[in-house]
């Protein structure tokens, strides 16, 4: 495919998935990093909306430490027996 029907489909779809089952690609990385190889040689593709709601700021990491550290407490009990 060119990079001139990529841009243009690319341009013309409202999401990722949508353009990666548009352009028969198995998963979303590939068109993924052919637009951001695009985007650093200059060309302003649009942003599609982020696939994870939010960001991930420091109450949301504090919250995983806690979920592993739990989940793994009850591992290291069952190893000492």
């Amino acid at each position: 495919m060119s990079d001139e029907d990529f841009i243009s489909a690319w341009q013309a779809c409202d999401s990722l998935p949508a353009l990666a089952e548009k352009l028969g690609y198995d998963n979303v990385n590939t068109p993924a990093q052919r637009a951001r190889n695009m985007r650093k040689q200059g060309v302003p593709l649009k942003r599609y909306a982020s696939r994870t709601p939010g960001k991930k700021d420091a109450a949301y990491w504090a919250r995983m430490a806690q979920l592993a550290s739990t989940a793994t407490s009850g591992d290291d009990d069952s190893e000492e027996e």
